[in-house]
């Protein structure tokens, strides 16, 4: 057994935030209150009391080569927040999120894991990196390592195929093959960053908001801003669709304070807000859709993602049913309404047609 290392008076940090915003998703908190996970091809348990963190079985040489870059504990958080909190609702909201430092991940695994997250659940996430690994990466103490590129640009299909991971594995497979072959993934933090999405979204089943957690999350521009549909909800309620200015330099952070803040506070939504998809190049015309759009969004991701049935139809009498009332879906004599069916292709469609994004194509 090595020594543990304790690194005192860290501030601002929360390491369960950091590890459970939804940037990472190898980590899981134990019975004893620590952390433990693979990352940088390496498995650290750590735990944090107060101000202190503790790394344990781990070197000083460790600390210093791999997890003080990690948990980005060379930037200054604090003066970061002395910004946000110029503004008057970025000062209420970081009271709970302002412990979420980012963390700088290895730019293919950010890469592989966004691309699996696209429409997605959190827990089945996890499942299919874990299987992921289990089935492909390394050995090691702790578990497996995430498996590179030219490791999966060899497989197929059907190699995939106990990951469960449905449409996705064709664009995992197609972006491992991009990236060990055309791609120098890691040297894209040297190009600017409008230079570095356009070669992203190159990679098939990689859209705007997946390119920009991989700048994010893997290659250190502080500047991206992912939107998905909370933040959407997000910006157009609290924000007006526009970030506070001053912040544009660490706009990530922001948005990481903010995404907190949006999946765990109920936020009322105003019919007569805009939202517009902050993507450069969405909607050159106007850059906004009005509301409507966002609920269309949110009633697929809804449907999609929990409600949804393989064999046809994803409700019976018009009504749908939770993941955990399947057994009516067959029990039923009227079974799923193929209408419904027919309905969401229409809408899959239309939302293709103005978001360009595509997971709807997928699914239709």
């Amino acid at each position: 057994m090595g020594k543990d290392l304790i690194i005192k008076n860290v501030s601002p940090f929360d390491l369960e935030l950091t590890l459970d915003c939804g940037q990472a998703f190898r980590w899981t908190k134990t019975d004893d209150g620590c952390f433990e996970g693979i990352a940088m091809g390496r498995y650290l348990k750590i735990k944090q009391n107060k101000e202190d963190i503790i790394f344990y079985n781990t070197t000083e040489d460790e600390y210093n080569d791999i997890w003080k870059r990690y948990f980005d504990f060379e930037r200054d958080y604090t003066a970061i927040l002395t910004r946000a909190q110029k503004n008057e609702l970025l000062n209420q909201i970081t009271k709970s999120s302002g412990g979420i430092r980012l963390l700088k991940q290895d730019p293919w695994e950010a890469l592989c894991s966004f691309i699996i997250s696209q429409n997605n659940n959190i827990p089945r996430i996890k499942g299919i990196i874990e299987r992921l690994c289990a089935n492909f990466g390394e050995k090691i103490k702790g578990g497996f390592t995430f498996p590179t590129a030219k490791k999966l640009a060899s497989l197929t299909v059907e190699d995939l195929a106990p990951l469960r991971s449905g449409f996705r594995a064709k664009y995992i497979l197609s972006a491992a093959k991009k990236c060990s072959e055309e791609i120098d993934l890691s040297g894209l933090h040297t190009l600017n960053i409008d230079e570095a999405r356009n070669i992203l979204m190159t990679i098939k089943g990689v859209g705007p908001k997946v390119a920009d957690c991989t700048l994010l999350f893997g290659l250190g521009f502080l500047e991206a801003f992912p939107m998905d549909v909370w933040m959407k909800r997000a910006m157009a309620v609290l924000f007006n669709n526009k970030l506070p200015e001053g912040l544009e330099d660490c706009a990530g952070v922001i948005q990481q304070y903010i995404f907190h803040y949006a999946r765990t506070e109920k936020i009322t939504f105003d019919d007569n807000i805009e939202i517009m998809y902050w993507t450069s190049d969405f909607n050159a015309t106007s850059g906004k859709y009005k509301t409507s759009v966002w609920k269309a969004e949110f009633f697929w991701e809804t449907v999609v993602n929990t409600r949804s049935l393989s064999f046809g139809g994803n409700s019976r009498r018009e009504h749908f049913a939770s993941a955990d009332d399947c057994k009516s879906y067959v029990d039923d004599r009227e079974g799923p309404e193929s209408c419904n069916t027919n309905n969401m292709m229409k809408l899959t469609q239309n939302l293709f047609r103005m978001t360009g994004d595509v997971r709807y194509a997928d699914y239709y």
